[in-house]
């Protein structure tokens, strides 16, 4: 149970303060005496001249946004004003030219209570000439909830909750009347899952998080099985919000619908244009407009400008399930139709820890990694980077539409890239029945079989069976000659996501443009590092991409220990019907030369640069004349029936071959070591 008390509980259950727009009120209808809202800020007369002096120069500052005055004006009164001007609510919502905002007349005797800004007003009352009395006004109504039905399917989940934790049952009984029975279904699904109620229970607290909820994608939680996935989200909100309410005590109920509107997917830590945008709406009034303390305030503009990530909401949480769906479905691809458990639980249960640890630094590319305590979920996150890249061509789901571009084409599922997932799948380390399904069919097979049949009307036409195995069997083999595209440079990954993205693209299901650039950087090496291509100076498509990941998903010392840009790598780019034979080589650097042999036990030298050795080892029925790393591969037994061919090295490059041998078996021994000390700390 929640240790707030009882009264506290009901202030921030029944009230919440919502943001109305903005208008020009008459200095005579702002009042700042109403000590049950806010306390009262001392009044310092010298501030007041200083502002006089400022006024009288000349210089407007009624239409300047950073010195708008936030007041709580009641809804009834609101209403009427906005009757007698003729004007909806919408006229306070939207921008107008010039910042000419309506001017709204109050009843006689009644004032808004001024939340900020009583120096300002003390000032121009003795500036202004008496027909021009007027001032810039941010308006918020403190509602209090009456009927369940006309109220936010989110506030409506917030209230059913705080009832439960208070035990309030006969108000409980009031709010599920507000909701219909599919809404009440999910809702009571939802509350049975204790791992995902703990972090929901902690973001009750904070009003403003809750009013763009709707009720209607509760169920999207419960498909996708990605529980583990989804309450690591949920943490993740958590601990960005307290961290932001550190500074707010008890009152948290001063986080207002408009401020978590205005704060959400901000990067204040990373991108400067969020930096000013944040600080000249706190100086304002405009966030946290309940929230008169100036020192509290600045304590917590520090905070928020600390923040090095998007500011998450539940709302970008929802938005963001978007692009969690068809990736999960990649995943769930290997798992069959209806996987019992959810997916990371199915996937632990096909994990057996392979004899090496693989990581994938660019498509294709791969290394062996450092033997650590946690090799499954670092594979299991290689998996998800993997549907991230290629959901478009699996999952049948397209990204987002370009602005003036058409509407992107949803692609039928890829069965080269599926048999190339379950490949890799398998390789580190997860076996499933339906990876093994799809492992035991040739996608080259399969996609030429498909090219002859769909190229005329089947109904039309036809092929003989004989005619038709044998022309599938031409192109296959067509097929399999394909080589592989590398972007990989292994001196050099200089690849950067230039564009700067706008907030309104920073959650969902990414961009089309953006997918086809960023999937180049979609990789645990680079993920891992907080900043692998350079200090970010603004919110790229590629940081949004990061930052959805790390999200949902840990990234531990583990991870990091796996940097970017390394050289030492192993590559497949021969055809995909070969099930990415890999081999494995141990991550390790030397000081010394390259050595470069080929199968006919011809060596070349080139000069050291400090780089680790790379290699690419193949057998040769495979890759017939491909230059090989003879140090590696003898040493890991590779080449141990060619040994015969080193009597035709001459005895400076045996040395040179042995000293390698030798180097690497010594720091292999040293890294273990530190690996020990390091996991017994």
């Amino acid at each position: 149970m929640h240790e707030t008390p009882e009264h506290e509980a009901g202030f921030v259950g029944s009230k919440r303060i919502k943001f109305r727009g903005i208008a020009r009120v008459p200095l005579d209808s702002i009042s700042f005496s109403d000590t049950s809202v806010t306390q009262v800020p001392i009044i310092d007369k010298n501030d007041v001249h200083q502002l006089k002096n400022t006024f009288l120069s000349g210089e407007s500052f009624r239409y300047d946004e950073k010195n708008y005055i936030s007041a709580l004006v009641h809804a009834d009164q609101l209403d009427e004003a906005l009757d007698n001007a003729k004007l909806d609510r919408l006229a306070l919502i939207s921008k107008p030219d010039k910042m000419t905002y309506p001017i709204l007349r109050f009843p006689i005797g009644y004032t808004l209570c001024g939340l900020q800004g009583q120096h300002r007003i003390l000032a121009e009352r003795e500036v202004l000439l008496e027909d021009d009395m007027w001032w810039t006004v941010r308006l918020y109504v403190q509602e209090e909830h009456s009927n369940p039905k006309d109220v936010l399917d989110g506030e409506k989940f917030r209230m059913i909750r705080i009832c439960q934790i208070y035990e309030r049952s006969k108000e409980e009984k009031r709010w599920w009347a507000g909701l219909t029975y599919t809404m009440q279904k999910d809702f009571k699904q939802l509350t049975k899952h204790i791992g995902f109620m703990r972090e929901v229970d902690r973001l009750i607290q904070i009003p403003g998080l809750w009013s763009s909820v709707k009720m209607g994608v509760l169920r999207r939680m419960f498909v996708l099985k990605c529980d583990e996935e989804l309450i690591h989200y949920l943490r993740h909100i958590n601990t960005i919000w307290h961290q932001i309410a550190s500074h707010l005590g008890k009152d948290l109920w001063a986080i207002d619908d408009a401020t978590v509107e205005y704060l959400q997917l901000r990067a204040p830590g990373i991108s400067p244009t969020d930096r000013r945008a944040v600080s000249v709406a706190m100086e304002s009034g405009q966030l946290f407009p309940l929230l008169v303390d100036s020192q509290r305030r600045v304590r917590l503009l520090a905070s928020i400008l600390d923040i090095q990530a998007l500011i998450p909401t539940i709302q970008t949480f929802f938005d963001n399930l978007l692009y969690l769906e068809p990736c999960a479905k990649v995943m769930k691809g290997l798992l069959g139709p209806k996987p019992r458990l959810t997916v990371r639980r199915s996937f632990e249960a096909a994990f057996s820890n392979p004899s090496d640890h693989f990581v994938e630094e660019a498509e294709g590319v791969f290394r062996i990694g450092h033997s650590g305590s946690d090799i499954l979920m670092s594979s299991y996150k290689q998996l998800w980077l993997y549907s991230m890249r290629h959901f478009p061509e699996m999952a049948g789901m397209a990204p987002k539409k370009e602005n003036g571009q058409p509407n992107p084409r949803v692609k039928e599922p890829n069965s080269w890239l599926w048999y190339d997932f379950a490949a890799m799948a398998k390789q580190l380390g997860f076996e499933t029945a339906k990876s093994k399904e799809i492992l035991s069919t040739n996608p080259d097979v399969t996609i030429a079989r498909k090219v002859l049949l769909e190229a005329r009307p089947q109904d039309r036409y036809y092929f003989d069976k004989e005619q038709l195995d044998l022309y599938t069997r031409q192109i296959s083999e067509m097929l399999a000659t394909a080589k592989r595209r590398t972007s990989f440079n292994s001196h050099s990954k200089e690849i950067v996501s230039k564009n700067r993205e706008a907030r309104s693209h920073r959650s969902g299901r990414p961009y089309e443009d953006s997918q086809v650039v960023d999937k180049r950087l979609l990789f645990l090496p680079t993920i891992s590092n907080k900043w692998p291509l350079g200090e970010c100076e603004e919110v790229t498509s590629y940081f949004v991409k990061r930052d959805f990941f790390t999200s949902f998903f840990d990234i531990d010392y583990e991870d990091r220990r796996y940097p970017a840009n390394s050289h030492d790598t192993i590559s497949d780019s021969v055809s995909p019907t070969i099930c990415r034979n890999k081999v494995s080589l141990e991550s390790y650097q030397t000081g010394v030369a390259d050595l470069d042999v080929n199968w006919n036990g011809e060596i070349s030298e080139h000069k050291g640069t400090g780089d680790s050795v790379t290699g690419v080892a193949q057998e040769s029925r495979q890759q017939p004349g491909r230059k090989v790393d003879l140090a590696k591969a003898y040493h890991f037994g590779l080449l141990r029936k060619n040994e015969r061919k080193l009597s035709g090295v001459s005895e400076k490059h045996q040395k040179m071959i042995k000293r390698v041998i030798k180097q690497s078996a010594t720091q292999r021994l040293q890294r273990k070591k530190m690996y020990r000390r390091l996991n017994h700390k």
